[in-house]
């Protein structure tokens, strides 16, 4: 098991690349798009070019070594409806991205409670969703 904090866009491209070349059983990858928001600032075609090579050096890994990769990233609301998110970094992650699965704070009496609720996947229908209980020793 390796466990890299990158503190840049760079660092975080060069983790992202050493994942890639490991013998992993699992790559998670969290809020892959913070760093590329503060890149923004300093020039857009830079950090979108990071950012893709990221993804498509996951997506390898994850094609030719048949190893699941993990990628959270931050979203924003992108329409009418407050459901309507999509990830900061858009048609990048959107091409790329084979699977999204929205997570969520799901209503009722029992704290932790969460919905996963797919938004897009090439052979589970849209909209599918399951509730689960975030409890001390595990899921529920």
């Amino acid at each position: 098991m390796a466990l890299y904090q990158p503190r840049s866009l760079s660092e975080q491209e060069q983790m992202a690349g050493n994942a890639s070349r490991m013998d992993v059983g699992l790559i998670v990858l969290d809020t892959v798009n913070m760093y590329y928001r503060l890149g923004l600032i300093d020039g857009e075609d830079e950090a979108e070019r990071s950012l893709l090579r990221q993804l498509v050096g996951l997506q390898m890994a994850a094609r030719d070594k048949d190893v699941p990769v993990v990628i959270t990233a931050q979203v924003y609301t992108s329409g009418p409806d407050p459901g309507d998110v999509e990830p900061f970094a858009g048609r990048s992650m959107e091409h790329i991205v084979k699977a999204t699965i929205k997570l969520e704070k799901a209503g009722g009496l029992r704290k932790g409670r969460r919905r996963a609720s797919i938004i897009k996947h090439r052979s589970q229908p849209e909209g599918a969703s399951a509730e689960f209980v975030i409890a001390s020793h595990g899921l529920e």
